[in-house]
């Protein structure tokens, strides 16, 4: 993978995150359940550490991407959850 697609992919998963989070609207930040006891702020929050503790080279080489991809699932899946209550 080259650097700008690289660029690419992280600016798309991060929209993808922000969409999921204005989805869920700011009442439900609080709420635990997104994955285990924590709430969608703790994983944004987690998720936004990570990536800005790493330069671009090391993004590359721990695949901040992987690192990503597993919480959007939880988060889907905990709003869909609260869609049916």
């Amino acid at each position: 993978m080259t650097a700008p697609e690289l660029i690419a992919l992280l600016a798309a998963t991060r929209r993808h995150l922000l969409a999921l989070s204005a989805e869920a609207g700011p009442a439900a930040q609080d709420e635990p359940g997104v994955s285990g006891d924590y709430a969608l702020k703790d994983v944004l929050a987690h998720l936004t550490a990570y990536a800005r503790a790493q330069p671009l080279w090391r993004c590359i080489v721990n695949d901040s991407v992987e690192h990503r991809r597993p919480h959007i699932p939880d988060i889907e899946r905990w709003l869909a959850a609260r869609e049916g209550a």
